[in-house]
């Protein structure tokens, strides 16, 4: 076996810089921060809780999140749900024509499948007629796991 030498290739993050241009191995860019963020998929970093409510209004808690490699911090929220449904809230980005985000949205939705392909699922939540009853935290948190009790709640949304 024998070493085969590789031309111009690009290591990062290399104090010896190795790198065809000069800066490119030592130093992080935008554009390999989120090609690697990309790679880890869409996750909460923090925050981006709902809790019950007595009434079909409750407040998303503000948080942190990465969707497909964008960094979104949000405010606390107020979301409506349905009466007497089961509704799944996703973190969604909005993008143009150009494939530019434009923003980022909770959409609601009664189906397991969101609308937009960058996405991150937060919750299922049920409703009786005036009352937010139960809500699933069914997110994918830093570190690999589910904040909610349940690991299998990805399967039971198509995840």
């Amino acid at each position: 076996m024998s070493d085969v030498e590789i031309t111009n290739e690009l290591v990062q993050f290399t104090k010896n810089d190795v790198s065809a241009v000069a800066g490119q191995g030592r130093y992080l860019t935008e554009q390999s921060l989120a090609d690697v963020l990309e790679i880890l998929g869409s996750f909460v970093l923090s925050g981006l809780t709902l809790p019950t409510s007595v009434s079909l209004t409750s407040t998303m808690a503000a948080g942190v999140a990465f969707v497909k490699g964008y960094r979104v911090t949000t405010t606390a929220t107020n979301l409506t749900f349905g009466a007497s449904a089961t509704s799944y809230v996703w973190l969604e980005l909005v993008k143009d024509g150009s494939d530019l985000v434009t923003k980022a949205v909770f959409e609601i939705l009664t189906t397991t499948t969101p609308t937009r392909p960058d996405f991150v699922p937060l919750c299922v939540v049920t409703t009786s007629g005036s009352a937010i009853t139960a809500v699933q935290d069914i997110s994918f948190r830093s570190g690999g796991s589910s904040s909610g009790s349940d690991l299998n709640a990805f399967s039971s949304v198509g995840l």
